[in-house]
């Protein structure tokens, strides 16, 4: 399957970064913290072999999408994603998310449960105990806090990119390491990273439930980000059921989220 890039302009001129595969029922993916689209290519090309149509977003401050003001919230950056879902003609759609997305399906599922198909949570910034571990001791800045969030953000892609590195062969190898270079978004994500860090999303959660919001929460074992315990604390207030994945990320476990988002 053929992957189609494009720069989508908004009514107000904002830019988005739209990556999409296949025909079928829609299907969203956001990304994680740093990161674009672009790292994820081969999980949507496989998501898009079970019958959806892929559509991949840029969020604000990342790759090919502008960034928004600094101080923006998870909020500002759910309404991006649905407004231009507006401008794509799509109504409804399963919403999936990696870590960072996955806040922000969370804050779109609980905004726009009309237009959530089903809500599927992959390593997800969410959860109680995802927020109790990002507080902030009384002598950090906003700014150290970010960049040390950050530099573990980034060992933990390299560590999981060893991972997938392991089952891939050479050329694929240097494939995937170029791929990874290519999608970090500078330190530009660091607005997104301070918006991440004052979200709240257990009422959200709690709305999803309310809601009946279909949602599934696959979550690694072994992610040195989001702790598992912090995906079993989601999956518990969202009323969702609990995947566990041996894989330490999505870059290790795609045809696992193939099979669950199937």
């Amino acid at each position: 399957m053929e992957l189609h890039h494009r720069t989508l302009r908004l009514e107000e001129g904002f830019r988005v970064g739209v990556t999409s595969v296949g025909a079928g029922t829609p299907l969203v993916f956001l990304h994680g913290l740093s990161l674009s689209t672009r790292a994820y290519e081969e999980l949507l090309i496989a998501l898009a072999g079970q019958g959806f149509r892929v559509i991949g977003l840029d969020a604000a401050d990342h790759g090919r999408t502008d960034s928004l003001p600094w101080g923006h919230s998870v909020s500002d950056m759910a309404e991006v994603t649905a407004r231009t879902l507006t401008a794509l003609g799509v109504d409804e759609a399963v919403m999936v998310g990696h870590s960072m997305g996955g806040g922000m399906v969370v804050e779109f599922a609980a905004r726009y449960p009309a237009r959530t198909a089903a809500a599927i949570l992959v390593n997800a910034a969410a959860g109680a105990e995802h927020h109790a571990g990002l507080r902030m001791r009384p002598c950090t800045t906003v700014a150290c806090w970010a960049g040390m969030k950050l530099a573990r953000a980034a060992l933990d892609v390299v560590n999981d990119g060893r991972h997938a590195a392991r089952l891939r062969s050479g050329a694929a190898q240097r494939g995937l390491v170029a791929t990874l270079r290519s999608s970090f978004s500078g330190l530009r994500c660091l607005r997104a990273a301070r918006a991440l860090m004052k979200a709240d999303t257990v009422p959200l959660l709690q709305r999803l439930h309310a809601n009946g919001v279909p949602t599934a929460v696959i979550h690694g074992e072994l992610d040195k980000i989001v702790p598992f315990r912090a995906g079993a604390g989601a999956a518990r207030t969202a009323g969702a059921r609990l995947y566990p994945s041996p894989a330490p990320s999505i870059l290790g476990c795609s045809p696992t989220l193939s099979e669950r988002a199937g």
